[in-house]
């Protein structure tokens, strides 16, 4: 058995390798979360199981979902890069709103709401009234 103690120094390695791979303000960026989701959720399964069992294989799915949890960070913080430098060659002039639910869909003015963000809040309405 492994117990929690190992499984903390396991995450806090993981936790300086993602900081080593997202620049500043990528957390703020909705679709990081989006990106990184699966393989997160894939770690911290693995690592559940590892703490467990303690068993090697185990061990060994921790080692692999988190390199994808950190390929997966390492993506994301392309494609931020990438919206950002879109962002920056737009004349002065021209303002970019975001989608007030955070998730970095570009709308038509300030206090706006994408299309996917809408339809979502919608689903959850109506969910709730049945």
């Amino acid at each position: 058995m492994t117990g929690r103690r190992d499984g903390a120094v396991v995450a806090r390695w993981l936790a300086e390798r993602v900081r080593e791979v997202a620049p500043p303000g990528l957390g703020r960026w909705g679709p990081a979360w989006e990106l990184v989701e699966e393989p997160s959720t894939r770690f911290l399964d693995a690592l559940s199981a590892w703490e467990a069992s303690g068993a090697e294989a185990d061990k060994e799915r921790v080692r692999l979902a988190a390199g994808g949890v950190v390929a997966a960070w390492r993506e994301a913080a392309r494609q931020y890069e990438a919206e950002r430098a879109r962002d920056a060659s737009r004349p002065a002039h021209v303002r970019v709103f975001r989608c007030v639910d955070g998730c970095g869909a570009e709308v038509g003015g300030p206090d706006m709401r994408c299309g996917r963000c809408v339809v979502a809040r919608h689903r959850e309405r109506e969910e709730a009234t049945r």
